[in-house]
């Protein structure tokens, strides 16, 4: 199994003992702070639930376009009223 390193000190820490450059460098790199789970709903990290609702998102947003390319089928060519016009109005 591999090992995760140590967390990180503490930002008062880094910004006091640390230069600029090194601090700015080890944002972009990432730490195993975040490999730790310390939320779950449902047994359901944050990441899952993320991923659960961009597909969710994902579904809903295909259903609107093919329900609107399917009244888009359906209207005539002519530009006429897809409505049935009644003897009464």
């Amino acid at each position: 199994m591999q090992q995760l390193p140590t967390c990180s000190p503490n930002l008062t820490e880094v910004f006091a003992n640390t230069p600029w450059e090194f601090i700015v460098q080890r944002m972009y790199e990432g730490t195993a702070d975040c490999a730790q789970i310390s939320w779950t709903l449902f047994d359901l990290s944050i990441p899952e639930w993320s991923l659960l609702f961009f597909v969710a998102m994902m579904i809903v947003g295909v259903y609107q376009l093919l329900r609107l390319v399917w009244i888009a089928c359906q209207r005539p060519l002519s530009g006429e009223s897809s409505h049935r016009v009644l003897a009464g109005d």
